[in-house]
């Protein structure tokens, strides 16, 4: 299984490219889209609570504390979720269960941690596209 996203070019020098990654979460309200930005700089994926009540997930989760995260902490939550399809055979997505860290933001922030994507696919980038092969 294998998909490849666009990469998005920014002018800011600070945040120069992007790259966003739908993914499937399911919990026990259903299965709900939602485009994360892969973040090659955080090892745990994170997600604002907004966004986990969005999804359906428990935000109730063990106490986290570290200096690292933007918000000082938040609680770990299991997450199980779904890759892109991919485009050529139309396979679905590889299933993850993974355990994400929810902030306690006001706002929708989401990005996923490459660890949710460095043990499943291969990255490798050209010009336009960055390209998810499954080891």
């Amino acid at each position: 299984m294998a998909f490849f996203l666009p990469i998005v070019r920014k002018t800011d020098p600070v945040s120069d490219c992007r790259v966003d990654v739908p993914l499937l979460v399911t919990s026990a309200r259903g299965t709900f889209g939602h485009p994360f930005r892969l973040d090659t700089g955080c090892g745990m994926t994170i997600v604002s609570e907004p966004v986990a009540r969005a999804m359906g997930l428990d935000t109730r989760g063990r106490a986290f504390q570290s200096i690292f995260v933007l918000t000082g902490g938040g609680r770990i939550v299991p997450a199980r979720f779904r890759f892109p399809t991919d485009p050529t055979t139309g396979a679905p997505g590889r299933e993850v269960a993974s355990e994400w860290l929810v902030i306690p933001l006001p706002c929708e922030y989401a990005h996923l941690g490459f660890r949710d994507v460095c043990d499943h696919f291969q990255l490798a980038t050209d010009d336009i596209e960055m390209h998810f092969t499954e080891r």
